[in-house]
Formats: C-alpha cells, sequence, structure tokens
C-alpha cells in the first residue's frame, strides 16, 4: 500500500486527487493540505510515502515544503505537479530540492 498525501491551495484539485486516489486499490490517502504549513505539517505528524505537491501555495510555497521535507523525511516522495510548466526556474528550484517533477 502506497500511503499518498496531496498538497494544493485549490479545493476542486485537492479534492478531483483525492477522488482518484480513493479509486486506485494499492493507494491510500492519509491527507490533504491547502498551505506549504500544512503539507509540513502533514508530513510531520503522518506515515507518508508521496506527496503530490503544487508549487505556488499560501504560508510556503511549495519549494520550500519541499525542502522542508526532504530535509526531515528523506525517505518521502515529493511529485511535483504544477500548470506553470514556463516558470523553469521555479521547476528547477523544486528539482534541486529533492522533487520529482510531471
Amino acid at each position: 500500500m502506497v500511503r499518498v498525501a496531496i498538497a494544493d491551495d485549490h479545493p476542486v484539485v485537492r479534492d478531483g486527487l483525492g477522488l482518484l486516489m480513493d479509486m486506485l486499490p494499492d493507494v491510500e490517502l492519509v491527507g490533504v493540505a491547502a498551505t506549504g504549513l500544512e503539507i509540513v505539517a502533514l508530513a510531520d505528524a503522518r506515515e507518508i510515502d508521496v506527496i503530490l505537491m503544487d508549487l505556488r501555495m499560501p504560508k510556503l510555497g511549495g519549494v520550500e515544503a519541499i525542502r522542508k521535507i526532504r530535509a526531515r523525511h528523506p525517505d518521502i516522495k515529493v511529485v511535483v505537479l504544477t500548470t506553470y510548466a514556463d516558470d523553469v526556474a521555479e521547476i528547477a528550484d523544486a528539482y534541486e530540492a529533492g522533487a520529482s517533477i510531471s
């Protein structure tokens, strides 16, 4: 069983991804977060294998959240989901922070 968390500030995206995760037989959705601070706290509180991470979130951006999570929990995989493909610098920063890019 893969334990997944979702971090996105848009409720429709969070809910949609959550529904998709719930449909997968080998995936357990262990939490959702609307801010970077929330996903860092969730990573500290729950056992998570993979985080689906938005880059642009309030209170703590996705790149900084990735840095904090990977420093504390190096085994958590972070997959970046973004529609801002033209923001090469932010995507590169996320990759350097330890994320996978999707």
